[in-house]
């Protein structure tokens, strides 16, 4: 569900929503592990142990809790960040709190349980006082002789414990590792909890904890003798004063040691130095075969540089989605690929000619002569185009989707599967039987953007904005590029037109499919013989219309009307055998889309009456659902259009 995540909107407020580098088996996992400590109950202690890997930079999540501050180290890296020395700290005294005046002066009150005297501040504890002195003088029952201190200043001496989690995968190697916490405490015994779990190939864990078999190392304090001491296991998660711990994210590991610093650096400077070489080598080669100057064969071959930098550049946009993994662009599978393809570019050397290079100098500089005046039209269109796609692009994923769009939407995820739309219905495969070809860019746009409502919604703003074009090259064919311009204008501008454009069902589809259609269908006609290319374009462009909505297969007899029109006492075009090879191959798909749609039908199953049953022609009175008073009560007898009857009856 997470490469799914999208941002919401809670009150028209966007909720900030950043992708979590946290293995999920963290949280879904139950806590494992004890509670350990070292034999003599110290203040400090180093905690040790190894687990095995089966390959380098196996996935590794470790996370650890400890009784106060934790340094985390894995095959000698630190993991967490780095604390003040522990023999300066201490050497640190710890300065009692000021004395405030109790406001009472029976310290029984405040002190069920103590004495009359109080207990002993820390005050008069040493540096070299041992861990069980130092509890028993902060017990509430302490010695009758110590001093009197303020009830107020009483606090836990336990500092709160949180289950941090760690990513080690980095520092991870093939076979035994050495994973080390050291735990400095100020009060009471240095105590860890920790837990974590390797990420095998097949998808299984190998997990680790804290427990009796993990090895205590040597004291950091210099006043302590090194002398290892045997690990205490002495209670499980839960175990007071700590109870459940809570867990917290993945912390950012800091890797700029010198090590990494030094590693990344040469790296950048072995593959500068590789690609120069390549680059002058490369050259040289050229330049001796082709008898040519080095320098035109470097400039030459330092173009080819240019697509390969931009896929790059290009590839590391997804690491601002939210869908994808901040590092998803740096994977070994781009970097083999950007090598292979710059080794590959570099054969257009061989087809390299330098007539049409110079060819293309000279006309880069006739249109730098060319007069603007020409140019003009083309600008204008420009940028009433970037005027109709902004204006279908705003708020383009702002609405929820409707009925007819989510029905769509749902039939198009069919495509991953069975490569084909279809639905559910009543536990079986339905597939499409009206808009076959509108979940098509609804699925592909989906693979690559993912499933929202703009990601749904952009092949029809895309679609509705080609249609501007389209309208303005129509006009201009047909008129002139005032006309075309004037019309391109009126359409982009159009409401209805810019709602189709944020609509995911099949308007804006099927509106582009029939420009085309019609446009070539056009230049078809236009001269004798017919021309054969555009007969086969516009024919394809039908089919697709046809099978965006079935009602537009009401354009062939419009296009038959228009050809009589136009040749108008010439016959010659029935000889044409292109001609009738295209309208078989139209009727074959007017044919097989209804065969498809009778087969996947059950006989009286849905009754009614509706637009869709004139999809195309036929005996529609022999039918079940047949009511011929359906236009008339849709578009005469409606309550928005009394005062148009009354109009046209000529009533007041």
């Amino acid at each position: 569900l997470w490469p799914n995540a999208r941002r919401s909107v809670i009150k028209e407020k966007p909720i900030s929503i950043a992708w979590v580098d946290t293995n999920p088996l963290l949280l879904q996992l139950p806590t494992s592990g004890s509670w350990i400590m070292a034999e003599n109950a110290g203040t400090e202690a180093v905690f040790s142990t190894s687990i095995n890997a089966d390959q380098a930079r196996q996935e590794t999540w470790i996370q650890v809790a400890g009784s106060g501050h934790v340094d985390l180290l894995v095959n000698g890296h630190i993991i967490t960040s780095a604390i003040l020395s522990l023999v300066s700290g201490k050497q640190l005294p710890h300065l009692a709190a000021p004395p405030t005046p109790s406001p009472s002066p029976n310290r029984e009150e405040t002190q069920p349980g103590g004495s009359a005297k109080g207990i002993e501040t820390p005050a008069k504890t040493t540096p070299t006082a041992s861990p069980s002195q130092n509890r028993e003088e902060t017990q509430p029952g302490g010695s009758a002789k110590a001093t009197e201190a303020p009830a107020e200043t009483t606090t836990s001496l336990f500092e709160p414990a949180v289950l941090s989690a760690y990513d080690i995968s980095y520092w991870i190697k093939k076979g035994p590792n050495a994973i080390v916490a050291a735990v400095r405490t100020d009060h009471g015994p240095a105590c860890l909890f920790a837990n974590g779990f390797l990420v095998r190939r097949d998808g299984s864990t190998a997990r680790f904890e804290t427990d009796s078999g993990w090895q205590i190392g040597d004291q950091p304090a210099g006043n302590q003798s090194a002398q290892s001491h045997r690990v205490v296991e002495f209670g499980k998660d839960g175990l007071a004063p700590w109870g459940y711990l809570s867990q917290n994210l993945a912390r950012p590991i800091d890797r700029s040691g010198f090590a990494t610093l030094a590693k990344s650096c040469m790296v950048i400077t072995v593959t500068t130095i590789a690609i120069v070489a390549v680059w002058l080598l490369v050259s040289a080669i050229a330049a001796g075969r082709r008898r040519e100057p080095l320098a035109y064969a470097m400039s030459r071959d330092a173009l080819f540089h240019g697509p390969i930098a931009a896929g790059l550049l290009l590839l590391i946009l997804p690491n601002y989605d939210l869908r994808f993994p901040t590092g998803w662009s740096f994977q070994p599978k781009f970097v083999i690929a950007a090598i292979l393809a710059l080794l590959a570019i570099r054969l257009l050397h061989l087809w390299a000619n330098g007539r049409k290079a110079f060819g293309l100098k000279s006309r880069m500089a006739q249109l730098q002569q060319t007069e603007f005046r020409a140019v003009l039209p083309y600008l204008l269109l420009v940028a009433i185009i970037a005027l109709g796609l902004g204006l279908r692009y705003h708020n383009l994923g702002y609405m929820s989707f409707d009925h007819d769009e989510y029905g769509l939407i749902q039939k198009s995820k069919g495509i991953y599967t069975l490569g084909i739309p279809y639905g559910l219905f009543a536990g079986e495969v339905r597939w499409a039987t009206t808009y076959e070809a509108v979940p098509y860019p609804l699925a592909l746009s989906g693979l690559i953007f993912g499933n929202s409502e703009w990601a749904m919604r952009l092949p029809a703003c895309i679609m509705g904005t080609l249609c501007i074009g389209i309208i303005a090259l129509m006009g201009r064919r047909l008129f002139n590029w005032r006309v075309g311009l004037f019309a391109a204008f009126v359409y982009a501008c159009m409401p209805l037109n810019i709602r189709w454009g944020q609509n995911a069902f099949y308007l804006t589809q099927c509106q582009l499919m029939s420009m085309l259609t019609i446009w070539l269908f056009y230049e078809t006609i236009r001269v004798r013989p017919l021309h054969r290319s555009y007969l086969t374009a516009a024919s394809a462009a039908f089919c697709l219309t046809y099978l965006s909505w079935e009602g537009s297969g009401f354009l062939l007899p419009a296009f038959f009307i228009a050809l009589i029109v136009v040749r108008w006492g010439e016959w010659w075009w029935l000889k044409e055998f292109h001609l009738y090879r295209c309208v078989f191959f139209m009727a074959a798909v007017f044919v097989a889309q209804y065969c498809s749609r009778t087969i996947a039908s059950i006989p009286y199953l849905f009754l009614g009456s509706g637009l869709s049953n004139v999809a195309g022609p036929s005996l529609f009175f022999l039918t079940p659902a047949y009511t011929p008073e359906f236009y008339i009560d849709k578009l005469w007898l409606s309550e928005n259009h009394d005062r148009e009857e009354d109009v046209v009856l000529g009533q007041p």
